[in-house]
């Protein structure tokens, strides 16, 4: 393996490296918004629990109030309804964006390893390239003979 090799592979580790950050970053990001999207689901659940526990407590309602409370908890729910539809879209999200972080990271991996092989390999390349030269050294001094 020459050095210029070395050195593209050693760019190339770097690049991948830095899409893993980039694709680390974004899944923080989806994380995020999941826990925000789940969170405004818990509150509305929470708010719906809240009224109807608190209506169903005033037994005395005249018709017109009625009305009212049955439509808000209608409009309620279906604001339940649209935020977990939103939440799945984010838990959706979240889940493309792992993958793609999973990606990421096995190749910056791979090439990690590659790398080090590589290097390795070089090193092997001058150890034996040192020794042939030393051995050739010695093959061409002459021996001198002890007196």
């Amino acid at each position: 393996m020459t050095k210029n090799k070395l050195k593209r592979f050693g760019e190339l580790e770097r690049l991948a490296e830095g899409e893993e950050r980039e694709a680390s970053r974004r899944l923080k990001l989806r994380i995020e918004d999941v826990l925000a999207q789940r969170t405004k689901l818990d509150q509305l659940q929470t708010y719906l629990q809240e009224y109807r526990g608190e209506q169903t407590a005033n037994k005395n309602v005249d018709p017109a109030r009625w009305e009212n409370y049955r439509r808000f908890l209608t409009q309620l729910s279906q604001t339940i309804e649209a935020q977990q539809a939103q939440l799945a879209e984010a838990e959706s999200r979240y889940h493309d964006e792992a993958t793609r972080w999973q990606e990421s990271h096995a190749r910056t991996e791979t090439l990690s390893r590659l790398l080090e092989k590589y290097a390795a390999e070089r090193q092997r390349e001058i150890a034996n390239r040192e020794q042939k030269e030393m051995d050739d050294r010695v093959s061409r001094t002459p021996a001198t003979k002890p007196d």
